[in-house]
């Protein structure tokens, strides 16, 4: 159903009236004084009917068109997928859980349920690795393409009530979001974006890596080089420790600066063959936001190893 509309105010239709009809009577004694010439008569009637479309203008006419759909509007939730959603910095009251598991949360309890009652509600993830191919072989570029989620949820669904982005806002393949927004904009769809995680990585100290070996020597020296990230802006001094069940085996100070990370060796000297489940650790420091990530374990096998060289002695 097609109509026209107009923004009626009653100052707009009194200026609308009073324009209209002081324009109408200066074009009637101008015809009169003219000696009601048809010509000055043409010519006067040409002018008003200019002066009342410039007027209908004030009214703001508008062609409305009204479209029955046969199917629900939609609410479209985008959920991003990428690598870096993997990121754990979301405090909860029970801990700290990372971006995507804070998603799904909101997705399953809050989001998703009061908007079916009266909304259709599609989820969509977008931020997952995409092919791209590279001469001799296929190549997983690994992004976020804001921009390109955006463009396929507008033109696939026809009846777009809104849509949701749930993202850590991280865009970095693509244009710009905003050529997508403006889209939104001009077809009047509303478009709310929920921010994910934090600005800056939360204080803590992870023993990141452990590069052990398969086995090792009975009474000869082990290296096991690791890894430590300091999260925290203040220089760290702690011991790390190695520990064979619940006995400590070795130990070694370190220090890693603020906001960097540290490569470092720790030697050992087994004493007891067989294998052996060790656990490097590293202390919780004040202020940690999390203290699940301060230990490594890993199985050794210390075997004695006998060499076995045949001497032949002769006589020249």
């Amino acid at each position: 159903m097609n109509q026209w509309q107009f923004a009626v105010t009653p100052w707009l239709v009194a200026a609308f009236i009073i324009v209209g009809g002081l324009a109408a009577y200066f074009s009637w004694r101008i015809w009169i004084q003219n000696g009601r010439s048809r010509r000055v008569l043409g010519l006067e009637a040409f002018r008003w009917l200019i002066m009342l479309m410039l007027l209908l203008t004030l009214l703001r006419p508008e062609r409305v068109q009204v479209v029955d759909w046969a199917e629900e509007p939609a609410v479209v939730v985008l959920s991003d997928l990428s690598a870096s959603m993997t990121t754990r910095d979301v405090v909860q009251t029970n801990g700290v859980v990372t971006r995507r598991e804070w998603v799904d949360q909101q997705i399953t309890n809050q989001v998703i349920l009061p908007l079916q009652s009266h909304s259709r509600v599609l989820v969509d993830g977008f931020g997952s690795p995409t092919e791209g191919i590279e001469e001799g072989g296929t190549l997983q570029v690994e992004g976020t393409d804001l921009n390109a989620a955006l463009e396929t949820v507008i033109r696939r669904e026809a009846n777009l009530k809104a849509v949701l982005v749930l993202s850590d806002g991280d865009w970095n393949l693509g244009n710009s979001p905003a050529l997508a927004a403006s889209l939104y904009r001009n077809q009047g769809i509303p478009l709310f974006a929920v921010e994910v995680g934090q600005d800056a990585p939360l204080p803590d100290i992870e023993l990141e890596s452990v590069s052990a070996p398969s086995y090792g020597l009975l009474g000869e020296q082990i290296s096991l080089p690791f890894r430590v990230y300091n999260r925290m802006t203040s220089d760290q001094t702690f011991i790390i420790r190695l520990k064979d069940g619940d006995q400590e085996v070795a130990q070694k100070e370190i220090q890693v600066a603020g906001l960097s990370d540290l490569q470092e060796t720790l030697v050992w000297s087994p004493q007891e063959m067989g294998e052996r489940s060790l656990t490097l650790e590293c202390p919780v420091q004040a202020g940690e936001a999390l203290e699940d990530n301060n230990s490594k374990s890993f199985n050794l096998n210390v075997r004695m190893e006998t060499l076995k060289v045949l001497v032949i002695d002769s006589y020249p």
